[in-house]
């Protein structure tokens, strides 16, 4: 197994994100705006494709949701480990800006008030509570599950990575997407999102 960002720089890996194969390039540069996004959303795809327990689950969080239905801007608030550490503290008010700022421009175009709704994935259950209280005026969706098994011990279990798994499915197909880079979560999200909406 290369692990290309520890001791040995990129472990002599051909290539890594936000690159793709030269072979393919003339192709896909016709195809997609961005092809490392749309070549690493394939990968990503392909390995995070579902088995058909899994597939059920997933089917039952999105439909409590509503995603598909009604719009839903998905956010990624990581807290706990990653402070100080990888990033540095953001404020839910930054993320919210940016969902407030989606929304607006989303009611402009389709010319009618759009209900205000987002999920969230995150590592901390504050984040959902200080959300909640700080705007009213937003339906906040959240796995309280998921969010529960992100703390000590429980973070390495298999249910742990199924959760990870689900936020990442589920903040994939929201309307709009607002995390930090400093995020997998949001990494793959991301790919996963422009794979099912770009070509």
């Amino acid at each position: 197994m290369l692990t290309p960002f520890y001791k040995n720089g990129w472990g002599g890996l051909p290539f890594l994100p936000p690159s793709f194969p030269k072979e393919w390039a003339a192709d896909l540069i016709h195809l997609h705006d961005y092809p490392p996004v749309w070549f690493t959303g394939q990968f990503v795809s392909y390995l995070m494709r579902s088995s058909p327990q899994l597939s059920s689950r997933l089917t039952a969080k999105a439909n409590v949701i509503g995603l598909g239905k009604e719009a839903i801007v998905g956010l990624h608030v990581r807290r706990t480990d990653k402070i100080g550490a990888e990033m540095e503290y953001r404020s839910i008010e930054e993320y919210m800006e940016w969902v407030d700022n989606w929304f607006a421009i989303e009611s402009l175009k389709q010319g009618k008030k759009l209900k205000k709704r987002v999920f969230i994935a995150t590592d901390d259950s504050s984040v959902i509570k200080e959300t909640r209280i700080k705007y009213k005026d937003y339906e906040v969706f959240a796995d309280l599950d998921v969010i529960a098994m992100a703390a000590g011990k429980r973070r390495s279990s298999d249910e742990s990575l199924l959760g990870i798994i689900s936020d990442v499915q589920i903040l994939s197909k929201c309307d709009f997407v607002v995390c930090t880079f400093s995020s997998n979560v949001c990494f793959l999200s991301v790919n996963e999102y422009n794979l099912l909406v770009k070509l």
